[in-house]
């Protein structure tokens, strides 16, 4: 059974991220509403995710941000799963680029319907990386370079966008309705056209996406990223 942490300063949105989990079978094993009781929390019983706000009590110093850098430090088998109350380029980057790769990030606004809460906590428990759509959509709008990807067709930035948000090939198949050989097909040509050759422990679907992150928002350095899953 996965197990959650759910930290986060609202008491509405907080006990309804905990309502929406353990109706999907998960356990959550603390609800927090500040920096000080996330830390404990993770330190008396580390669990599989901390789903954290930001921002998060203190909020003068973002204390969810903070938190996630130290937890990230001290528990690196901890998957975070950061839910935004704002759009920030830098910070959705900045916390995708970290290693291990067991990290998402969702925004409260638009509020992520309760499938795409529990598939976001799944791909970060099972090690991966999620990346809410409305985020890579307002990337896109932010600062977009559209020469930048343009080595890419349409249908490779579309299933692209579907591996950012922490789709396998089976759910891509299932989404674009292709098959399982047609989207191998693409997802090896993307990882040619961005120049993402195979190497040991690099996690090439994460490489990929931070790529395209980077490229909407040029002035974000890209950093390497292990496949935690291996």
């Amino acid at each position: 059974m996965t197990e959650v942490v759910v930290a986060e300063g609202s008491l509405l949105l907080r006990e309804g991220v905990a309502a929406v989990l353990s109706q999907e079978g998960m356990s959550v094993v603390a609800k927090v509403d500040n920096a000080a009781a996330l830390r404990a929390a993770i330190a008396t019983n580390p669990p599989d995710v901390a789903l954290v706000g930001i921002p998060m009590p203190p909020v003068a110093h973002d204390g969810g941000l903070a938190a996630i850098e130290e937890m990230r430090l001290a528990h690196p088998g901890v998957g975070v799963l950061a839910l935004s109350g704002y759009f920030d380029p830098a910070i959705a980057v900045g916390l995708l680029s970290r290693r291990p790769a067991s990290i998402g990030y969702l925004l409260k606004e638009p509020l992520p319907t309760p499938v795409a809460l529990v598939r976001a906590v799944r791909v970060v428990a099972a090690g991966g990386t999620f990346v809410d759509r409305p985020v890579i959509e307002r990337l896109r709008n932010a600062g977009s370079r559209p020469e930048a990807l343009s080595p890419l067709s349409m249908r490779e930035q579309e299933i692209l966008a579907l591996m950012a948000e922490g789709r396998t090939n089976h759910a891509i198949c299932a989404a674009l309705h292709l098959s399982p050989k047609t989207v191998e097909s693409h997802v090896r040509s993307v990882f040619q056209k961005l120049d993402l050759p195979a190497a040991a422990y690099d996690h090439r679907r994460v490489l990929a996406v931070l790529r395209y992150l980077q490229d909407q928002t040029p002035d974000i350095a890209l950093q390497a990223v292990v496949d935690s899953t291996r």
